[in-house]
């Protein structure tokens, strides 16, 4: 990676208000994924994500989990309100990754 010197700080002076100061420029490290609070994050989107894919799949009649019945009809309201629950649990493992 190129070094690339820092912009002085008197550049933006003309930009700001009078008790207004810069007290940083450049850039954030890119090689950072991972942030402190991604320690809870994880876990949590990973079981909501598992447990909206498990839910969805049993109510909609896809998966047949709690009975043994061979009568798997598939079933819209399953379909109609899982979706969004796997839909942000699908954006809290994969797509915060993506949209940032």
């Amino acid at each position: 990676m190129p070094m690339t010197t820092p912009i002085p700080f008197n550049v933006f002076s003309s930009e700001l208000l009078p008790d207004e100061t810069v007290h940083w420029t450049g850039r954030p490290n890119a090689a950072v994924i991972f942030h402190k609070e991604d320690w809870a994050v994880v876990p949590f989107s990973m079981l909501w994500g598992g447990f909206a894919i498990f839910w969805f799949l049993g109510a909609s009649g896809i998966a047949n989990f709690w009975t043994n019945r061979p009568d798997k009809t598939f079933q819209w309201f399953g379909v109609v309100w899982g979706t969004p629950f796997v839909l942000v649990g699908q954006y809290m493992i994969w797509g915060r990754f993506v949209y940032n």
